[in-house]
């Protein structure tokens, strides 16, 4: 990150491309895990008690909360990384 903070991207650049990668991943695994959860709705249905496997209120409410706090887990490191100097970490290595 401080090489290409060096050679000019700027914070918002360098905040940018990791959270567009982390999304990228995020998009990949979400819908990795709705298609496996649909698959094996059968097997999980008799671990369930009082809900359906197929509840959609569920599954959304799972999607979004697993959505959001990737998004949280991903946003922290790549502001800490956009805010550092990049001279004295090339000096520092």
């Amino acid at each position: 990150m401080s090489i290409r903070m060096a050679l000019g991207a700027r914070a918002q650049d360098i905040l940018m491309m990791i959270t567009g990668e982390g999304l990228r991943v995020l998009g990949i695994s979400m819908t990795i895990g709705i298609i496996a959860a649909l698959t094996l709705e059968r097997a999980v249905a008799s671990l369930l008690y009082g809900v359906s496997a197929l509840d959609p209120v569920v599954l959304a409410s799972v999607t979004v909360l697993l959505a959001v706090m990737s998004f949280a887990a991903m946003v922290a490191p790549a502001i800490r990384a956009s805010r550092n100097d990049p001279s004295s970490t090339l000096r520092a290595e």
